[in-house]
């Protein structure tokens, strides 16, 4: 952690980052692990977030923890995703991973059912915007509020409320015309 903290320029700087790394980096190791499958890869990333966040601290500076903490997110999915897409292409996944990323042989009936609606609600996600797929994440996967939402992307809370009623809207036309 000492690498991080050269790069920063005051003392106050220093003892905020501190303060979000300790109480944000096993929650961004999961998030890494989760996608990767892999531990020695998944510290590599959050490495790289850090990294990332203390080079461009003072952009950051005087946000609350929870704003620290939906970036952290956001940027470990991100380069969590970028190198899993690398590593397929490449062919430098292991065995588990390929398991994880394309399912198993044996399936029954049922599974492959929830598989297609689990594909259709990938495909209709892939189809809204970044900053949709975002909100919707840190609000039902990450369980964040609107407020802590309004403070990640710099709206109010209300705002945070009407956008995810129009996303889910919008993602339910999206299903209903695949469907």
């Amino acid at each position: 952690m000492l690498g991080f903290l050269i790069l920063l320029e005051t003392e106050e700087d220093r003892t905020s980052f501190e303060d979000m790394y300790k109480k944000t980096y096993l929650q961004l190791i999961y998030i890494a692990r989760s996608i990767l499958m892999n531990q020695p890869d998944a510290e590599e990333i959050v490495h790289d977030v850090y990294v990332r966040m203390a080079e461009n601290f003072t952009l950051y500076r005087g946000r609350s923890l929870y704003e620290m903490t939906g970036l952290g997110i956001i940027m470990t999915r991100n380069l969590s995703l970028n190198r899993l897409r690398f590593k397929i292409r490449h062919r430098e996944c292991s065995f588990e991973q390929y398991e994880y990323i394309f399912g198993q042989e044996d399936t029954t009936l049922e599974d492959i059912i929830k598989e297609e609606t689990l594909e259709e609600l990938k495909a209709a996600l892939m189809k809204l915007k970044q900053k949709e797929r975002d909100i919707l994440a840190l609000r039902y996967y990450y369980k964040f509020s609107y407020k802590q939402i309004g403070k990640v992307f710099d709206m109010r809370d209300k705002t945070v409320e009407v956008r995810l009623r129009r996303i889910k809207r919008k993602l339910q036309k999206i299903m209903g015309e695949q469907v």
